[in-house]
């Protein structure tokens, strides 16, 4: 059971940003970060991230911790990381992620400029993902975020957790929490002075929206999850279609329907643990439309929608079209009056039937309005 004196230790060891967190579907939560929203992730209701660049913290150009994410299922990479980082005197930490590779953590006990911790993880190793990935954050933006370690419903599964240098998973998290060694500032100073570490070029800031966009969106609506947490994947959609301004009634839909699939497939793929409820598909997209969508587009009156316009502008190759809705005289129409949706929903609608794709050639026409 989690209880405040380890959300306590939690927060001695992890600190950034405050006002500010990361949620599973790729969107900024522009509200505080408190310890009541990190009980729910340990307890694996929702999935948060933390920004380690904040205003606060030395006008946003010091950080508390680093973190390098190797995106590959080798432990090697990630033991070689912690051995550079020991001869620089400095302790690193190795999590498993959340679904292949690992993190390599650092602390420090006073806060230090970015650009020091960057330089000191790019050191460790120069091929991977550094976070953050920024010397100092601009007035109003938020820098990269990343996603906390003991999430609740991996932790079961050997994943998000701690391993000691043998890839074994540390018996108690707690208490190894409270027994990270913190690196002093004065040495990381004096690594710079010395010549030994030179400070590294800072990478072009990643939108929130380009991160959400990321996401294999086309491989999740195909019944290739990018998580087990099958909660996770329905997010990363619905953070999808907030990003891209889509009608909360067709995100309903969309999203009943993936559901729907998904749950066709469960009993021949028991690896998909965390499965998502039955029947509150509908819930979830409302509750995160109402407290992630800064300006909810208008719903789109589906009555009046009399077949599909094809749009190729979000499929993973423009020459994918569907052969559900498609006549065989070769094209389709939607109609509808100005300004109802027809291109937000024709695209919504390609990305509905991508499980059942098929490369086509065919000609398509659009009715911009019904008389």
């Amino acid at each position: 059971m989690v209880d405040d004196e380890k959300i306590g230790i939690f927060q001695n060891i992890f600190r950034g940003r405050a006002d500010a967190y990361g949620a599973g579907a790729g969107i900024c939560v522009k509200e505080e970060l408190t310890p009541k929203v990190l009980l729910r992730h340990f307890q694996g209701k929702r999935r948060i991230g933390m920004y380690p660049l904040a205003p606060g913290i030395l006008d946003g150009a010091c950080v508390y911790w680093a973190c390098m994410d190797i995106d590959v299922d080798d432990f090697n990479i990630a033991l070689d990381a912690i051995n550079r980082l020991e001869q620089l005197g400095i302790k690193g930490y190795i999590e498993r992620s959340k679904s292949k590779g690992f993190h390599i953590w650092i602390f420090f006990d006073d806060a230090i400029q970015a650009y020091q911790a960057r330089s000191v993880l790019r050191y460790a190793n120069s091929n991977h993902e550094i976070f953050p990935k920024q010397n100092r954050i601009k007035p109003g933006g938020y820098g990269n975020y990343v996603n906390l370690p003991l999430f609740g419903s991996d932790v079961p599964q050997g994943r998000t957790i701690f391993v000691d240098p043998t890839g074994k998973m540390y018996p108690d998290q707690w208490a190894f929490l409270q027994g990270i060694q913190k690196a002093a500032k004065a040495n990381i100073g004096g690594l710079f002075e010395s010549g030994e570490l030179e400070p590294v070029p800072e990478e072009p800031e990643e939108t929130e929206q380009r991160k959400t966009l990321a996401h294999d969106y086309a491989g999740i609506l195909s019944g290739k999850p990018e998580s087990n947490s099958r909660t996770e994947n329905l997010e990363y959609l619905i953070g999808y279609f907030i990003n891209k301004r889509i009608p909360k009634n067709i995100a309903i839909e969309i999203s009943k329907n993936w559901d729907t699939a998904q749950n066709i497939g469960l009993d021949a793929a028991p690896e998909h643990i965390n499965q998502y409820p039955t029947g509150k598909v509908a819930g979830t997209v409302e509750d995160m439309y109402k407290r992630y969508s800064q300006d909810e587009p208008e719903p789109v009156n589906l009555e009046l929608v009399k077949a599909c316009d094809m749009l190729a502008s979000d499929m993973p190759k423009p020459e994918m079209y569907f052969d559900k809705i498609l006549p065989k005289n070769g094209y389709s129409v939607i109609a509808s009056f100005t300004k109802e949706g027809k291109t937000t929903l024709a695209k919504q609608i390609i990305l509905s039937l991508l499980p059942k794709f098929r490369p086509m050639k065919r000609q398509f026409h659009k009715v911009s309005e019904v008389p």
